[in-house]
């Protein structure tokens, strides 16, 4: 079983704001995805979504309490 670690980070770049999340597997494998729109629901649930696509065992997603993690969309 996989347990990626979940990391939320914000940047500012020439006055734009650029947002990375990303998960470190147990193995040390590194996923990511830069975007640029405030964390919210279906951010999360797009970079879910990627990140179970190219999962081959099941993932155990460790989340950091942002109020966006205990939304109804992310729960289901």
């Amino acid at each position: 079983m996989s347990w990626p670690l979940l990391y939320k980070l914000h940047l500012q770049v020439e006055s734009k704001n650029i947002n990375i999340i990303s998960t470190v597997t147990n193995q040390g494998k590194v996923r990511f995805m830069i975007y640029d729109e405030k964390m919210t629901a279906p951010v999360l649930i797009r970079f879910r979504n990627r990140l179970l696509r190219e999962a081959k065992k099941k993932v155990c997603l460790i989340l950091d309490h942002l109020r966006v993690d205990h939304a109804k969309l992310v729960k289901s």
